[in-house]
């Protein structure tokens, strides 16, 4: 008899070939080609590269405590937000449901404005290092504190040298960097506006939509109450969520604003008295009085005065009445106004810029609206209809991708909008895992303001992130190459920024993307365009820094102990070790101070506490010199494949993970791992496991029998990068297909 010739081949798959991120098993998809799982690898080019991994933010020297510096609070950060001025400077603002900070050196401007004056007459120079020696200051202010705890995530936008900054609750507020606080939206209360559900940016107008107003009856006695421009408590607002109005030109925060007030004739002529303490007008303003003219036409002066209802002018009324109104000059001829994109009465749920446009996302329609010039209609406005299950259902998911196209998660699907096809199209690569969002158990997808989508420019990424108690805690959808994976980063907000810097003339800054945490930790991604002195010159690192250790306790006005909430948690910490206390009104610095002694119940502090605070957290402060670095895992597992026959044995003989690229600690921390089972509603059974650390000696001799293969690879340790070029299979079908049938 001759022997029976045995079909042998290599199998070779290249991740070029799919390498969409799985987690449903399909036989139309699921394969060695594709993932069930991808965590913390992404893709470049044509190969499949360990994820990097964070720093923590601020640290330009490598020596700074990160107590009271470089983070400004413990609680959980819900905002990062890059604003500019005119003149080119840039600062980074992290914001909590209760406050919002500024990183501080921005101020300083290659002189040290500090007061009281330095007696030096030449001023205070910064001291730095390296080629930005001006940049040296790590120092946080606090901007704006005492918003609504009950606030959603914030919304920030940058209009003209303004930051406006909205929650929902409280009454928007605006910032620049130049001023040392946020401002309130005068004009918007005093136009009985209590709140406004969104804001946007557009050819330098502030949008706002989903609009509450004080009822008409309730308004004088709030504008006349202790806090009129607080958070409205009353509950009796009116809600337009189909309206959107928009501010004057170049001037987000006005909004043609008229106060009512008397006017007088005679001693004190110059002097109006306002119905209610308006902030919206200030001295120096041009302003016109309505019915203050002669024969009660109209009066134009400017103001001279300010003090509470009592305004003075630096012309007198020449009519006496109490129904005069009160407005800027500017009013006539402006664009400022409103519109009810009615329709079904459906709500605005989120608006953006694309491509010229804004795009008005409600709950059943899109709106288009352009810019018309025209004072008397400055905005066209376009409906699309569009089916209901293709709405915008997460609000906090809308983004941009490089101004070509919108990305936002719905309902039950992930969807694309662009003005080309002016209709959302169901993205497929992220419907690949949609599981992950919406049928996950340990997901919690009704907390929907800690859901949220923002774009890593470094990495061509859009990142969803979710409540997740499992390791998939972002999504991200590689938009360059159309492939999906995962990281177990655990962040509460994120954003692409200019690195900070102090030099008054146009400068070439580096791209970073910051990300902020549950405890109020601000972490670098480990990925920049330039290299970094404080990463050795180099433009990636993968490690991930520690979070900061944090004590929960309570303090005693005048008292330096500081009561521990947990016997014997101080345990982590030693006499001299500097610490920050943060507690108060949204968990800013209250006191730094050292460790003079501790106890299981106390840790007694160099310094007293000014403050008595029931709750509070002390932190260690931790210097980036000396503070250890920690690993991260990365796994990598395919589909199951029969290698294009189902019904057939296969041997397996060998398997190869081609690596390419440079490991600089010498060693690939790699795990190879092969499953096998008969059919594909089999648990598959883990048959080989092999360590590899040389790149050199990457095969995997082996040989098992089975129908379906499967494949992982787990890569673990710290500066140690992996790239996955493509993996290799040497198989032989066995041709064990049964001939015969038995009936049940």
């Amino acid at each position: 008899m001759a022997k029976k010739k045995s079909r042998y081949k290599d199998v070779t798959i290249k991740p070029a070939q799919g390498g969409k991120l799985m987690s449903r098993s399909s036989a139309a998809e699921a394969g060695a080609q594709n993932y069930v799982t991808k965590r913390e690898f992404r893709r470049d080019l044509d190969v499949e590269m360990r994820r990097e991994g964070h720093d923590w933010f601020g640290d330009f020297q490598g020596v700074v405590n990160t107590g009271g510096q470089p983070f400004p609070t413990s609680d959980k950060i819900t905002l990062i937000h890059m604003a500019r001025s005119p003149s080119g400077a840039t600062a980074v603002i992290v914001g909590t449901a209760t406050t919002l900070y500024q990183f501080q050196s921005l101020t300083y401007d290659y002189i040290d404005q500090i007061t009281p004056a330095s007696p030096d007459p030449g001023g205070n120079y910064v001291d730095g290092v390296g080629s930005d020696p001006f940049f040296a200051n790590y120092d946080w202010s606090v901007i704006g504190s005492g918003f609504s705890a009950s606030g959603q995530r914030w919304e920030a936008v940058n209009i003209n040298g303004y930051t406006v900054f909205n929650n929902g609750v409280d009454l928007p507020v605006t910032f620049r960097l130049e001023w040392g606080a946020v401002v309130p939206m005068h004009e918007l209360r005093d136009q009985n506006v209590s709140s406004v559900g969104t804001i946007a940016a557009f050819n330098n107008v502030l949008m706002m939509a989903d609009i509450r107003q004080i009822p008409t009856t309730s308004f004088l006695a709030w504008m006349n109450g202790s806090d009129p421009y607080g958070v409205y408590t009353n509950g009796d607002e009116s809600r337009y969520q189909y309206r959107i109005l928009w501010s004057a030109l170049g001037e987000p925060s006005q909004f043609d604003v008229t106060v009512g007030c008397t006017t007088t004739t005679g001693g004190s002529a110059s002097d109006i008295t306002l119905d209610w303490p308006s902030e919206s007008f200030a001295v120096d303003d041009s302003v016109t009085i309505y019915g203050a003219g002669i024969a009660g036409g109209n009066l134009s002066t400017t103001i001279a005065s300010v003090s509470t209802t009592t305004v003075t002018l630096n012309d007198p009324a020449q009519t006496a009445t109490t129904t005069a109104l009160l407005a800027r000059s500017s009013v006539p001829g402006s664009i400022v106004g409103y519109e009810d994109l009615t329709d079904d009465a459906s709500g605005i749920i989120r608006m953006l810029e694309l491509q010229g446009q804004l795009v008005i996302y409600k709950d059943t329609s899109i709106f288009l609206a352009i810019y018309t010039g025209v004072s008397s209609l400055p905005f066209r406005f376009t409906r699309l209809s569009i089916p209901t299950d293709k709405g915008l259902f997460y609000r906090n998911t809308l983004v941009p991708v490089e101004g070509l196209y919108h990305v936002y998660t719905g309902r039950n699907a992930f969807y694309r909008f662009d003005i080309q096809n002016r209709i959302p199209v169901l993205m497929k690569g992220l419907d690949l895992c949609s599981d992950l969002f919406f049928e996950d158990p340990n997901v919690d997808i009704s907390a929907t303001n800690d859901i949220y989508s923002t774009v890593n420019p470094l990495t061509k990424e859009v990142w969803i992130s979710l409540p997740s108690q499992t390791g998939d805690k972002v999504l991200c959808l590689d938009y360059k190459h159309n492939t999906m994976s995962t990281t177990d980063m655990s962040i509460t907000a994120a954003a692409a920024i200019k690195r900070p810097t102090l030099n008054i003339q146009p400068v070439e800054t580096e791209d970073w993307f910051v990300m902020g945490t549950a405890d109020g930790t601000l972490l670098l991604y480990g990925r920049v365009d330039k290299p970094l002195p404080q990463w050795g010159g180099n433009v990636s690192i993968h490690y991930q820094r520690s979070e900061r250790i944090n004590i929960s306790g309570s303090t005693a006005s005048s008292s330096p102990d500081f009561t521990l909430a947990t016997s014997g948690s101080g345990s982590v910490l030693s006499v001299g070790d500097g610490v920050t206390v943060y507690g108060g009104s949204g968990g800013s610095i209250d006191l730094i101070s050292q460790v003079a002694s501790v106890t299981n119940t106390v840790v007694t502090l160099a310094n007293n506490a000014g403050v008595t605070l029931s709750s509070a957290t002390l932190v260690k402060h931790m210097p980036l010199a000396t503070t250890a670095t920690n690993s991260y895992e990365g796994r990598i597992k395919s589909g199951l494949t029969a290698f294009g026959d189902p019904f057939d044995e296969k041997d397996l003989r060998s398997y190869v993970p081609h690596i390419t690229g440079l490991n600089p600690s010498g060693t690939l921390g790699l795990s190879a791992n092969v499953y096998i089972t008969r059919n594909e509603h089999e648990t598959p059974a883990l048959v080989a496991t092999k360590a590899i650390d040389d790149p050199n000696e990457n095969l995997v001799s082996m040989f098992f029998r089975g129908f379906f293969f499967q494949d992982e690879l787990v890569v673990d340790g710290k500066e140690n990068p992996m790239r996955l070029h493509q993996r290799s299979y040497e198989v032989s079908r066995v041709n064990s297909k049964s001939t015969s049938r038995m009936d049940a």
